[in-house]
């Protein structure tokens, strides 16, 4: 490979990067964001257990935050709610299952990050964590900017007005780093699309649409009232 080819691939990669912390900050820094996504979980050792999932993830100011999801695995369905109204969490599942914990202090920017990182499902399922977590446990969890490693960022091909962002994710513990790929809008910096696969221990592809992500949209403080169980 020449030199230049080098220094080409070199400048592809750190584009390729500097996109994906553009979407970062484009969605840290909203004051109100509304995502609305439809989720797909396939694996190649197992065609009757496709799991689906739908659902909402608001957040605004203040760590105000409100995720809900229902997942859909082998005939059966179960909702996942949690809220923060500021200064408290109740995770419900189901309709009779609620845990509730005070409101962690990076509980807002976690799961922003959560959403960039790994796709809003994922955050839905670890605010639901979150509440049986001990405070310092919660923060740990909530801290993605070490793990999991995020490596080998580079430009995929556009798809229409479309562009798309490949990097590797490395959770502890795995076989091996999971292949993402990312679609969005170069205009407004916002996601798509997104796609996860894993080779390892079996090939699955996880596939999550976004169907709504609304930067500074207007949501009212009663989008964020903590549910009860009468």
């Amino acid at each position: 490979m020449t030199p230049l080819m080098v220094a080409l691939l070199l400048l592809q990669d750190g584009t390729a990067e500097d996109s994906f912390k553009k979407i970062a900050e484009t969605l840290d820094q909203a004051k109100c964001v509304h995502v609305s996504f439809v989720w797909e979980g396939t694996s190649k050792a197992d065609a009757e257990g496709r799991v689906d999932a739908r659902g909402n993830v608001l957040f605004k100011e203040g760590n105000r935050v409100r995720l809900a999801a229902r997942i859909h695995e082998k005939g059966r369905s179960s909702d996942l709610r949690i809220v923060s109204d500021g200064s408290t969490v109740k995770a419900q599942l189901g309709p009779k299952r609620l845990l509730e914990c005070e409101t962690p202090r990076h509980f807002e920017t976690g799961l922003k990050m959560t959403v960039h990182r790994l796709g809003a499902l994922q955050a839905v399922l670890v605010a639901h964590k979150i509440c049986m977590l001990d405070p310092a446990e919660q923060e740990d969890a909530l801290d993605l900017t070490k793990r999991p490693a995020l490596s080998d960022f580079r430009e995929g091909p556009d798809d229409g007005a479309w562009k798309t962002i490949l990097y590797k994710i490395t959770p502890d513990g795995s076989d091996g780093p999971a292949e993402v790929k990312l679609w969005y809008r170069p205009e407004s910096w916002t996601p798509v699309k997104r796609t996860i696969t894993l080779k390892r221990p079996v090939e699955s592809v996880f596939t999550e649409i976004y169907k709504d992500w609304s930067l500074d949209a207007d949501l009212e403080n009663d989008q964020f009232t903590l549910p009860s169980i009468k």
